[in-house]
């Protein structure tokens, strides 16, 4: 986080900003931690059995990763995030769902093994078709999405070359 923060204000040649992988980064580990804590899994959130995140920690460090990519909201990957474009709009979409919805059908899968419900192949046969059909489904439904939006904006070009078209004094 301090080597990030300390970067901030640095751009390469290529016009990255090293502070934004980075930030990534550490959300990466924070999650990492926050779903050894919710699916019970020690060894996600500890490095052998000295040390350990605490939970909290590991939510302050998500939201302090965060921070520190909407520190330049305007540059790199959050201008994209947070633009009005459509792959601002896709991106805001689908990225919380696919972040989402592995680690949720995966809590439910080891909360079934758990409760003796199946075995670890028929858990990972669910997880795995239950992934595929949540995200199917999402990427369909978004597809539905931009459709209406490129259906709107063609109907839009389309009105105003008829009026360009219509009149001519306007050409003259």
């Amino acid at each position: 986080m301090g080597l990030a923060l300390s970067l901030l204000n640095v751009e390469t040649r290529a016009g990255i900003r090293p502070t934004q992988p980075l930030a990534v980064a550490i959300a990466l580990v924070a999650l990492l931690g926050l779903v050894g804590y919710a699916y019970g899994v020690p060894e996600l959130y500890s490095i052998g059995r000295y040390r350990q995140m605490a939970m909290n920690t590991a939510a302050l460090l998500f939201l302090l990763s965060l921070g520190l990519l909407l520190a330049r909201p305007d540059e790199g990957w959050m201008r994209l995030a947070l633009g009005h474009g459509v792959g601002g709009v896709t991106l805001r979409w689908l990225l919380p769902a696919v972040v989402a919805t592995p680690i949720l059908v995966g809590w439910v899968r080891l909360l079934g093994e758990r409760a003796g419900l199946y075995g670890t192949e028929i858990g990972l046969s669910v997880f795995a078709i239950s992934n595929v059909l949540i995200l199917s489904a999402l990427v369909v439904w978004s597809a539905r999405r931009l459709e209406k939006v490129d259906a709107k904006r063609r109907a839009s070009e389309a009105r105003y070359r008829s009026l360009f078209e219509s009149n001519l004094a306007g050409v003259y």
